[in-house]
């Protein structure tokens, strides 16, 4: 019967090899591979996968060689890959739980009633809390009704999953594919990505792919859970990744650095399309538009120059130049400006006389107002759009 260490060994000699060119090619230790073909130890899946790329193997050998393999976490990553919650062992799903509510281990084994070191062992595997246990861990980390049904009834791994970098690429594809993903693939997101600092230990070279992820992952946690500081705390660790990477930036990675437009300027050559650095320069803009006007305006510049060719984002920075300046105070530019952008008698024609009214309604601007907003009116009334005929009708409330 063929063993795992007797077929590695034949993909290597098959391929004329020596231990010591395959780590080389791998980056895998030689003395490594060769207590893997003694027998002597089972590798880590991330170590395999190197390897196995290393020797081109077939899709038909790599399922081979992953059958005959007989470490229980590297067959549950890789064989269990149609669903993230057939692949959650309870650690996983308490710790998923634990970083998506924000407490420390010790504030909820406080809540629990439970010591520090025993909910560690439960986060671990090492320990199977019992089902009034369960509850009482499911309320003090905030799980609904469903989560902690699933606590108590699910069958669960039964040793925490590989927390690799495949795991995290496969999962993050898995669960976007979803507007609103199943919760147990947002809790695996959440273990995985607790593990980050480990993963950028063992794939330097992946930084950037990395700091994408979790920037994404961190406008996700807005989206699902309407959790601002999850937000900020992820699109941190985005950056704090992206600065370590010598990569192109991904455009998921501007959400990320709204928080500090300013700063975000050193970013913008980072991006290696017009159009991602015409948006991070759009942001920015706005921001100084109070403090700065002039540095402003020369940024709208700027950020239009740069997608003119682009029939799609081009008209969208003209948008933003208009309302630009109307923030920085220049309305009768922005009016005619705008009217030169939008076809009359449109919503979005009627939108922005809405939006002047109220920039000069702060200006105490009255007379000026109050024609823009009747301008606005006859625009969109005859459109029957209630919540836009809501905001004209409380607006001209607030003018009377």
């Amino acid at each position: 019967m063929t063993t795992f260490d007797g077929f590695l060994r034949q993909l290597r000699q098959r391929r004329r090899l020596t231990l010591g060119q395959l780590a080389l090619k791998s980056g895998v230790n030689k003395a490594t591979l060769s207590r893997w073909e003694s027998g002597t130890y089972s590798p880590r899946l991330p170590e395999l996968s190197s390897v196995l790329e290393a020797l081109s193997v077939s899709a038909s050998e790599r399922a081979h060689c992953l059958s005959l393999l007989e470490t229980p976490r590297a067959l549950l990553a890789e064989r269990n890959r149609p669903g993230a919650a057939t692949r959650l062992s309870l650690g996983d799903y308490l710790y998923g739980l634990r970083q998506r509510s924000g407490k420390t281990q010790d504030e909820v084994a406080r809540e629990a009633g439970v010591s520090r070191s025993l909910y560690r062992q439960w986060k671990h595997d090492q320990a199977r809390p019992t089902t009034s246990q369960l509850h009482t861990i499911g309320f003090a980390l905030g799980a609904s009704a469903e989560e902690i049904a699933a606590l108590s009834t699910s069958a669960f791994a039964q040793q925490p999953v590989e927390k690799s970098r495949e795991a995290l690429l496969r999962t993050y594809m898995e669960t976007m594919e979803w507007d609103v993903p199943q919760e147990s693939y947002k809790l695996f997101l959440f273990s995985l990505l607790a593990n980050i600092g480990q993963l950028v230990r063992t794939n330097s070279a992946d930084i950037g792919d990395l700091a994408m992820i979790v920037a994404k992952f961190g406008s996700c946690a807005e989206l699902w859970y309407d959790n601002i500081p999850l937000r900020d705390f992820y699109h941190q660790r985005a950056l704090a990744l992206a600065a370590r990477s010598y990569q192109p930036l991904h455009f998921h990675l501007i959400p990320a650095l709204e928080a500090s437009p300013r700063a975000a300027l050193k970013w913008q050559h980072r991006f290696p399309d017009k159009a991602g650095r015409a948006y991070l320069l759009s942001f920015v803009a706005r921001d100084i538009a109070q403090d700065d006007p002039d540095e402003a305006l020369r940024l709208s510049d700027t950020y239009c120059a740069l997608v003119t060719d682009n029939a799609d984002e081009y008209p969208c920075r003209l948008r933003d130049k208009g309302s630009l300046l109307r923030e920085c105070g220049r309305y009768a530019e922005s009016v005619a400006f705008i009217a030169n952008l939008e076809p009359p008698d449109t919503y979005r024609a009627g939108l922005n006389q809405l939006n002047m009214a109220r920039g000069l309604a702060k200006m105490n601007a009255r007379a000026e107002a109050r024609a823009c907003l009747e301008e606005s009116k006859r625009i969109i009334a005859p459109l029957n759009l209630q919540h836009a005929l809501e905001a004209v009708y409380e607006l001209e409330h607030a003018l009377s």
